[in-house]
């Protein structure tokens, strides 16, 4: 779910330039083989066991004000993309000028292009305007969206309550926006992680074929962290992670969960590995060995269940039977750089592959292999 940003510039040019960017956002959606969708249909799909096609993408305009309307409406009939518009329900009976009338909401659904919600002072939103009408979306005891909405557009579930969207920014062009959308799509096998930016920020991407890439967290910054999202909720996994000319700390987070600072930690410095175990925010060493020439490493993991091992530039296994908190499943894979006492802190070459495993995987001496 994408929440649109609406059009509020009071002036001419302002408007025309969302006017290009909404067109070069459709575009772009629709090159990188997204498609729109809308509540009313996923209701359907939901009510029949029909899978959600894969990439499918509600655009939500919320506050649904009129003046967006107007802009907008013919720019996605043209994209042929269709979207959902949630307007406030006490403000359209009061006939706010800021808000479209009952009369175009009707017209708005007969036209085939949108849904229509109307907010209610319980936080749910009511589509009893069309003939696809009658029903909501959210529940009275927790409104509609989830406390973490804004970040994640992805709903792994077919619930049409605590939905999670993802805030698109004015200012977003339209690599800002599929690249967002990229790092969120779920893990469906084998993976090299890359990275991708997102308003000069960067962000982590997956990609089929072998990747390597550098990272450095300059003196000013002191640290440098990439997460990738589309591993979320893979909690099982084997890792192969190596590089070379490592300064500083790099660490590689597993199931880890931000919020709460929580989930397994491999640490590297140029002489020493060791093995974390975080929840809230409160480490716990799990493993530690002092190793030099860890400049330039191969590490491969295999995390499952409780059970979690890793080995180092082909050496024995190390085994570590202690218990691994599952977290939830919210299974983010994360890097994290930070400086040393000296200097920055860097890696070259560095490639992660990433391996997904069920939850039916068992464990032998040397490793653990899907069943």
């Amino acid at each position: 779910i994408l929440r649109m940003p609406p059009i509020t510039s009071q002036y001419e040019s302002g408007i025309e330039t969302m006017r290009v960017r909404y067109g070069e956002w459709l575009e772009g959606l629709t090159l990188a083989g997204y498609r729109p969708l809308l509540f009313s249909e996923l209701r359907q799909m939901m009510e029949e066991g029909t899978t959600v096609p894969p990439k499918s993408v509600i655009l939500v305009f919320d506050p649904g004000f009129r003046r967006t309307y107007h802009i907008v409406s013919p720019i996605l009939f043209k994209h042929k993309w269709k979207a959902v518009w949630l307007s406030d329900d006490g403000a359209m009976k009061m006939r706010h000028r800021e808000y479209i009338t009952f009369n175009t909401a009707r017209k708005m659904i007969e036209s085939g292009g949108w849904d229509v919600g109307l907010k209610k002072p319980d936080g749910t939103y009511v589509f009893n305007l069309g003939p696809e009408g009658n029903f909501q979306i959210g529940a009275k005891s927790r409104g509609t969206w989830a406390t973490t909405s804004g970040g994640l557009g992805l709903n792994p579930t077919g619930k049409l309550t605590s939905l999670n969207y993802l805030n698109v920014k004015a200012d977003w062009i339209t690599t800002d926006l599929v690249n967002r959308l990229e790092a969120e799509i779920p893990l469906e096998g084998p993976v090299y992680f890359s990275l991708g930016e997102v308003q000069n920020l960067t962000w982590g991407m997956t990609q089929p074929t072998p990747i390597s890439f550098d990272l450095a967290a300059e003196p000013h910054q002191r640290s440098s962290v990439v997460s990738w999202l589309g591993t979320k909720g893979w909690n099982n996994a084997k890792i192969r992670m190596k590089g070379h000319g490592l300064a500083g700390t790099l660490s590689l987070r597993l199931r880890w969960n931000e919020v709460a600072a929580s989930g397994l930690q491999i640490s590297l410095t140029s002489s020493r590995l060791t093995v974390q175990e975080w929840e809230n925010g409160e480490p716990r060493v799990l493993f530690k060995i002092n190793r030099p020439n860890l400049t330039n490493f191969n590490i491969i993991a295999f995390l499952v269940g409780d059970h979690f091992s890793l080995s180092v530039d082909g050496g024995a296994d190390i085994a570590i039977p202690t218990p691994i908190s599952q977290n939830n499943g919210n299974g983010v894979a994360q890097v994290y750089l930070q400086d040393g006492v000296l200097g920055a802190a860097r890696v070259k070459d560095l490639q992660i592959f990433f391996n997904p495993l069920p939850q039916s995987a068992v464990v032998f001496a040397t490793g653990i292999e899907p069943l």
